[in-house]
């Protein structure tokens, strides 16, 4: 009987180790062999990797490989899915009476990029529309995007005789809007935190010359909104 022994066979896996929340890639072993045999079921060299479908954090894949005289060998690799990169851009906001209105966005990306063209962390608008926003995270390099819609609800050259009031300031509880010369215009009430939480919305149809509604504000903690 004539015994032939053969030399171990090795492999390797190749590919993309890093993957952001939305991404596709992939990871290969060796070429050369006549059989691959994935842990998650794949049977090419290629596997395609949706970062979707993954785990956020360490994803490890392991793989056999069957050579022609079927002598088997494993690798393996880990895969790394980045989380979702957020950004929480204020709540869509109307703009009353004033030209222009300054959109903030979270501090600490690497990059930002506005649909405007704009390169900074915040953006000064002055008309109404859509304002996207794509940022880098500064540690893994994935992108998130945000989007804020922006009404400018009187121009500066429309409705001049509008006025909006508001009493007592500081108040504690019952706080008094007035509302004079809307012409019939539905206004868009908003209270909002310093940092741009929506609190309160709550939208009043006009008529007549004035018009008045009230808000309740002993519920809510003392401070600047």
């Amino acid at each position: 009987i004539e015994i032939t022994l053969m030399d171990p066979v090795v492999a390797s896996i190749s590919g993309d180790i890093e993957l952001c929340a939305d991404e596709i890639g992939s990871i290969t072993a060796d070429a050369g062999f006549n059989g691959y045999s994935w842990s998650n079921g794949g049977s090419g060299q290629t596997l395609n990797l949706f970062a979707t479908n993954l785990t956020t954090g360490i994803n490890t894949f392991m793989v056999t490989v069957t050579d022609q005289y079927g002598c088997e060998g494993m690798a393996s690799t880990d895969v790394e899915i980045h989380p979702e990169v957020t950004v929480n851009l204020p709540a869509d906001t109307n703009v009353w009476k004033y030209p222009e209105f300054v959109i903030y966005a979270p501090t600490g990306f690497a990059s930002y990029l506005w649909n405007t063209g704009a390169f900074s962390d915040s953006l000064m608008v002055n008309s109404t529309g859509v304002y996207s926003l794509t940022v880098t995270d500064a540690v893994t390099g994935c992108e998130g995007n945000g989007e804020i819609t922006v009404n400018f609800v009187l121009g500066i050259n429309e409705e001049e005789n509008a006025k909006l009031s508001v009493y007592p300031n500081p108040v504690s509880d019952i706080l008094n809007i007035q509302m004079e010369n809307f012409n019939g215009q539905q206004v868009e009430i908003t209270l909002l935190s310093i940092t741009g939480q929506r609190l309160y919305n709550k939208v009043v149809s006009t008529n007549g010359v004035s018009n008045n509604t009230t808000l309740d504000v002993s519920n809510y903690a003392p401070g600047s909104y």
